[in-house]
């Protein structure tokens, strides 16, 4: 899964945004949205808050001898930073060694949901998938393929770019379901349906509500940013590429496709690999929507801020 090709770092509301050829702004240039992951940032995350401290309470604990040899400002930088070497779940994970992470050998961890994601993509879509190299990717493809043989998948769409009204993201997948497996099917329709779905691909253990908000805003777009090939009747040329608006394909259901490695929970209980496709109902859609305009007002009004503190100078 790489960086998608319309995504800007510097966006102008403190994260990732999107260039968008066929919108221009008013001097004729791409205009910036703020992306959807961006909005959400501004966002409360007080478990994640409480993580950070806890892991940098441990690696002071592991390093205190280090850190009795230190002046009071090394300190501070020694330590600083540390959290952001570490993942939620590892911190939660006792396989994982804090001793090890203390000379940041385990920086690659971040990196696993990122290359199982694109596994993922590059095998709905029929092309070469990346090597396998991590003993928990492994796990977690075995259980994507167990999970993909009990279904009949048709990809409508994959990494694509969806706009809103002032603001852009990536959606993971659209696709058409259809359960062949025994028992209840995952998307509550009767046995052999064809079911549109807006599908995200998670490696999170659950779903966080703004998991929901974010397959929200993706469903709520109003087209479509389809790269075409040069010369394209209406086709907009951005860097060596052109580019139409379309219509988004119409779909019925949410969904997060939950896929974890085999691991030891909280509690010292095994759980084992598993990929499991939720339905997201769509009273919980309407409100994480909700949630996500609400964000992005925040963004807005953010931006505001910090422009009249140019214009007027801060208090």
């Amino acid at each position: 899964m790489t960086k998608p090709f319309l995504a800007v770092d510097a966006s102008g509301y403190e994260g990732r945004g999107y260039a968008l050829p066929c919108r221009p702004d008013e001097k004729g240039r791409p205009a910036r949205v703020m992306g959807v992951t961006t909005a959400l940032g501004i966002l409360e995350k007080k478990g994640v808050t409480q993580w950070s401290v806890d892991n940098t309470i441990a690696y002071a604990l592991l390093n205190i001898d280090r850190l009795s040899e230190m002046e009071q400002h090394q300190q501070w930088g020694f330590l600083r930073f540390y959290h952001s070497r570490w993942k939620e779940d590892d911190f939660d994970n006792p396989l994982k060694d804090f001793s090890d992470a203390s000379n940041g050998v385990l920086s690659d961890l971040g990196e696993l949901g990122t290359l199982t994601h694109t596994w993922i993509e590059d095998n709905l879509n029929d092309r070469f998938e990346p090597e396998i190299f991590r003993e928990e990717q492994a796990e977690m493809i075995e259980a994507f393929l167990e999970w993909k043989s009990q279904h009949k998948i048709e990809v409508v769409l994959s990494e694509a770019t969806v706009v809103g009204e002032n603001w852009a993201g990536t959606l993971d997948h659209l696709l058409v379901i259809i359960c062949e497996h025994d028992g209840p099917t995952c998307l509550g329709q009767p046995a052999g349906v064809a079911v549109p779905t807006l599908v995200d691909v998670k490696t999170s253990r659950r779903t966080r509500r703004e998991h929901i908000a974010q397959l929200a805003a993706l469903g709520a777009a109003q087209s479509l940013m389809r790269e075409v090939p040069a010369g394209t009747d209406g086709a907009v040329e951005y860097k060596e590429r052109w580019w139409v608006e379309d219509v988004l394909p119409p779909f019925s259901e949410y969904a997060i496709l939950h896929v974890r490695p085999g691991e030891v929970g909280n509690g010292g209980v095994y759980t084992e690999p598993f990929c499991k496709l939720k339905r997201v109902p769509h009273a919980k859609v309407d409100a994480g929507f909700r949630l996500f305009e609400a964000a992005v007002s925040a963004r807005l009004a953010e931006r505001e801020l910090k422009q009249l503190d140019k214009e007027l100078g801060e208090l």
